[in-house]
């Protein structure tokens, strides 16, 4: 009769190691995949909502100011009480650089139009507006009527999405003066800086919207 042996203890104990050492290493490989496929996903989703807002805001700011057939007066300049411009940074028609801007423009290419309607006025802001401590994009799209354009007012739409904190959003006008002798021409420069927070991942975008010489 043959005596069937099983494994020793020794055997077995280098079997469970082993074994053990396999599941960690499987499991471990799982984990840092998972970990760096999440943070592909925020880095995805922040640079998607970062550049989707910046192309946003520069297709609407080169506009401003259009007005399809005014010749002797433009009626898409706005005024801050002392100066005319086609924007306003902070309220103020010689503000060099804020965190507002408004303007306005023919935005159905309408013939005789002789002041700003609900669907022409426009803007861009960055606040708290739900106390949340993330700050979202806002934009002003005639939401509750025109008593509420400007930098200050209120029922503004929120824009981004809502899990990404808005850490920065800068507008910066540059004015360059025509080198040709006795022209009154310029082109106006806005540049627009924004920067995004989701999680602990952070990034940032700029873009330069160039504008012709506009006059009231």
């Amino acid at each position: 009769m043959r005596i069937e042996k099983g494994y020793s203890l020794v055997e077995l104990l280098i079997s469970t190691f082993l074994g053990i050492l396999v599941i960690g290493t499987i499991t471990s490989a799982y984990t840092m995949t998972l970990t760096g496929s999440n943070q592909y996903l925020k880095e995805s989703a922040l640079s998607s909502e970062l550049d989707s807002i910046l192309f946003l805001m520069a297709s609407e700011i080169k506009r401003a100011g259009y007005c399809r057939d005014c010749f002797a007066t433009n009626p898409f300049m706005l005024n801050d009480g002392t100066n005319s411009a086609n924007i306003l940074i902070d309220g103020l028609a010689d503000s060099s650089n804020g965190h507002c801007i408004l303007f306005a423009y023919n935005h159905d290419s309408a013939l005789g139009v002789t002041s700003i309607r609900n669907d022409d006025a426009r803007g861009f802001r960055v606040t708290d507006s739900d106390k949340d401590g993330r700050n979202e994009i806002e934009i002003y799209t005639t939401y509750s009527g025109m008593a509420n354009w400007s930098c200050s007012g209120t029922n503004w739409q929120d824009y981004n999405n809502k899990r990404i904190d808005i850490k920065k959003l800068d507008f910066t006008r540059t004015v360059y003066d025509s080198s040709v002798a006795g022209s009154t021409n310029s082109i106006q420069n806005i540049t627009i800086t924004i920067g995004g927070k989701l999680g602990e991942l952070y990034e940032e975008r700029t873009t330069s919207v160039a504008l012709p010489n506009i006059k009231p």
